[in-house]
Order: structure tokens, then sequence, then C-alpha cells
């Protein structure tokens, strides 16, 4: 089964030649900076702040997971993975990309309270590099350009703390509010 996957703005293909195809439509490119929207579409505060955090975010979380899990799956032992599951991977971190994307738009259109405001802000810039990666990683031609794009996404070092917003605004960690 072939699978057409548009994210940010580009078609990805994945798998095989065949009729059949999946799409997931993002009609905007990947954030180049997140702090450069001048339009807050959303306020929240208060007792609603920590909901529309888990509800922007979750999609992204659980996905990452999948990722781990899909991976820990398919190790070979030995620190590579059978190749057998770059198709699958493929398009799990095409829905990725778009999912992280989309989290980054709710987080960068969101007023967020003065104590979380700036961390937030670095989270969506950390997402926006990492989900540049994933895009990268649902285009990897083979095995060993997957490795390598793996390695580097594995070695992202975050600016951004999403445990110190969580706590700010009143809410466990992912292990216990993610709803996949």
């Amino acid at each position: 089964m072939a699978s057409t996957v548009i994210a940010s703005g580009c078609t990805i293909n994945l798998g095989g030649a065949g009729s059949d195809t999946e799409r997931v439509e993002s009609n905007e490119s990947l954030s180049q900076d997140p702090s450069a929207s001048d339009e807050k579409v959303q306020a929240v505060g208060g007792v609603g702040t920590g909901e529309t955090y888990l509800e922007i975010v979750n999609e992204v979380n659980c996905l990452a997971e999948e990722v781990l899990e899909l991976e820990r799956a398919n190790s070979l032992g030995d620190g590579s993975v059978d190749p057998a599951m770059l198709p699958d991977a493929k398009r799990l971190f095409a829905r990725l990309a778009v999912a992280r994307e989309n989290a980054i738009r709710g987080l960068i259109e969101t007023t967020w309270p003065e104590d979380v405001a700036n961390e937030i802000d670095l989270i969506a810039r950390d997402w926006s590099k990492v989900a540049r990666t994933e895009v990268l990683l649902s285009e990897a031609p083979d095995l060993g350009a997957y490795n390598q794009l793996v390695a580097s996404y594995g070695s992202f070092t975050s600016t951004g703390n999403p445990g110190y917003v969580r706590i700010q605004l009143g809410v466990g960690p992912a292990t216990e509010t993610n709803d996949c």
C-alpha cells in the first residue's frame, strides 16, 4: 500500500506504488520562528489553562510514544532496527510532524499566564526545530539515512522545560495526562 502525506506544504511519498493513499494535510509550512505570530487568538488563564495546554500537546506526546514503541518493537538489540519497519516509521514521523506543527500553532496563538509564557515560547521554538527533522525522517530514502537522522533527532537539546510549564499550570506529567 502506498501512502502520500502532505506535510508542511510538501508531498511525502511513503511505501511502494499502489492505489491506496493516506493523506495528512497541513496548509502551512513549518514554523520558522514561533514568536513571529503577532495575533493571539485565544486568551487563557485560571482553571482552564492546564487543560488547554494538555489539549494542545496531547497528540504530539501520544505519537512520540508510538514512535518509541515502534523502535523498541523492531530493535535488533545491537542499536539497529528491522529494515521492514521503515515504511511504518516514515508514516508515523509524517503524522508526528503535522501534529507537532499544529501544536506549535496552538502554543503560539494562545495567550498564556506570565509565569509560563516565556517557557512556552521556548518549547514552541524547540518543537519547530524538531518538526523539521521529523519531516526529514518521513522522507528518508533508506535505513542508513533514517538511522543518521534518528541519531540527530535523539541528541536534540531542549531549551524549554515542559515539566516546569506542567507544574505551573497544575497538571501532572505526560505519563499521567496523555489521552492516547
